[in-house]
Formats: structure tokens, sequence, C-alpha cells
């Protein structure tokens, strides 16, 4: 699937995977603007949840997205297979108390120029909600040994509640 067009989510909710939207083919959202905001899903993904590649750029935003369950996460996103994020994909305040407050990223990828800001909202500063912080990987949780290569970018204001899983990764 590939979006050439302004897309918005908006305050959108999923009882499993992807809040505001599951892309279940490769995606590319490069062409446009693309948001998901105050998205939520109980297991994964609370903006999106992609099952299969996924390549974001030009303008993709995921603000005050997040996931309710413990056992799974991604706050703003859940990458299933390989990523790749360019320059102007943000994530703003997403947090779940699962893994990965902005990303769970399962199938390794490239992040280049990402913008990752933690929750600057509540009475923390982290990823989490103001009650729970995320378990592993305040920004990012990184699953099932993948590699994945960040360049450039910004990575703020995260913080993981299990003390030995990486506050940003």
């Amino acid at each position: 699937m590939q979006e050439d067009t302004n897309l918005s989510f908006d305050s959108c909710h999923a009882g499993s995977y992807g809040g505001g939207a599951w892309f279940n083919d490769a995606t590319t959202l490069n062409s446009g603007t693309v948001s998901f905001k105050g998205c939520y899903a109980d297991k994964r993904g609370g903006g999106a949840y992609f099952k299969s590649s996924a390549t974001l750029g030009n303008d993709v935003t995921f603000e005050k997205c997040y996931t309710t369950g413990t056992s799974d996460g991604g706050g703003g996103a859940w990458f299933n297979d390989a990523a790749t994020l360019d320059e102007a994909t943000s994530f703003e305040d997403c947090y779940t108390s699962g893994s990965g407050g902005a990303a769970y990223v399962a199938g390794g990828g490239i992040f280049t120029d990402v913008s990752i800001n933690g929750h600057t909202t509540g009475k923390t500063t982290s990823l989490a909600s103001n009650t729970a912080n995320a378990a592993k990987g305040g920004a990012l949780y990184l699953a099932n040994s993948k590699a994945l290569t960040i360049v450039g970018g910004e990575i703020k204001n995260c913080s993981a509640s299990d003390e030995t899983a990486g506050g940003a990764v």
C-alpha cells in the first residue's frame, strides 16, 4: 500500500491492534501529511500497527497515542517487520505500560533524523502516563535481536519502569 495524500486519524480506538489504522501489506507513507492523534489500542500500536514492512517519511506524526495493556506495547506504533523512518517522522507524547513508549520494533530497521519527545504534558518526564512507565524501552523497544540503525534525530524525556531495560532504547 502506498498513500500519497493527506490523512488524519483522530481519537480512534481498536480493541486489539492499530488504534488509528492497521496496515496489513507493505506500506509507504511518504507524500502528504499523515497524522495519528489521540488514538489508542488495547494491545499493540496505539496509533498504527504495521504487519508488514513500513516506510514512513515526509510528514508522519504520532501524537498522544497509547496502548492500555501491559503485555504488548508500541504506544505510537508497532512495527512487526522492517521499518524505515525518515526525517519529519515524529512521536510526541506517546506512551504505554507495555514495551516501547513511542514504538515497538520487531523487525529491525533504519531511523534517520526521527524525533521522539516523551511525555511532557503530565507530572512525569517519560513516554508513560502519569501512573505507569513503559516497562522496557521508554522510547523504542527492539525485539527479536534485530538490528536498528539510528542516524541523527533526537530522543528526549524518556524513561522505563524496568531499571534494567533502557530508558530510551
